[in-house]
Formats: structure tokens, C-alpha cells, sequence
């Protein structure tokens, strides 16, 4: 069985009345490429605040290395501006290079 390095389960995050992320649910295997794809205001950038514990959710869960953002966030926290050791997720951000559309 493939091992889960990130499982989102019913992830919320609301502004107000404004519902940015609604119940998404995903899990991604180890040795699999994802991407967040969508249009503006689509809540991408929302998603991986939460997973990277710059922001928290409204509700729902995830684990991103087997670690609750909820409870253990500091073990997949974004590493501070500047700060490019190797933590549990990283983020990319920018186009990617040198890889086909699909």
C-alpha cells in the first residue's frame, strides 16, 4: 500500500461570509507530482497557506507528512523568508521550467 504524504479532509476556510476553500478533500502518495490548478480567486493560494500553516483552516483537516496542521503545525511549517532548509512540504513558487503543458 502507497505510503500518504498529504491527506486533506473537508478543508474550509471562509473570510466572512466569503468562502475561499470549500470541504476539499485529496490525498497525494509518496513519489506523486500534484499541482493546484485554477482560475483567480479559486483558492490555491488559500490551500497551501493552510498547509503550510500561514494560515489557519475553519474547519477540517489535514496531514501533510503524516503531521496535523492543526495540532503539530511547526513539523510542516513554511520555513521563514530566507530560510532554505529542508522541512516536511515545500512550496515552489514561479513557473515551472522546462516542463510540457499536459
Amino acid at each position: 500500500m502507497p505510503e500518504v504524504v498529504l491527506e486533506i479532509k473537508n478543508l474550509t476556510r471562509r473570510f466572512g461570509a466569503f468562502t475561499a476553500v470549500d470541504h476539499l478533500t485529496l490525498s497525494v502518495n509518496a513519489g506523486e507530482v500534484f499541482g493546484l490548478l485554477g482560475s483567480n480567486g479559486a483558492g490555491k493560494t488559500t490551500t497551501i497557506k493552510m498547509l503550510t500553516t500561514l494560515l489557519p483552516p475553519t474547519s477540517g483537516e489535514a496531514h501533510v507528512a503524516g503531521f496535523s496542521i492543526t495540532t503539530q503545525g511547526s513539523a510542516c511549517a513554511a520555513p521563514p523568508p530566507g530560510d532554505y532548509r529542508s522541512r516536511s512540504a515545500g512550496v515552489q513558487r514561479g513557473e515551472a521550467k522546462g516542463h510540457p503543458p499536459t
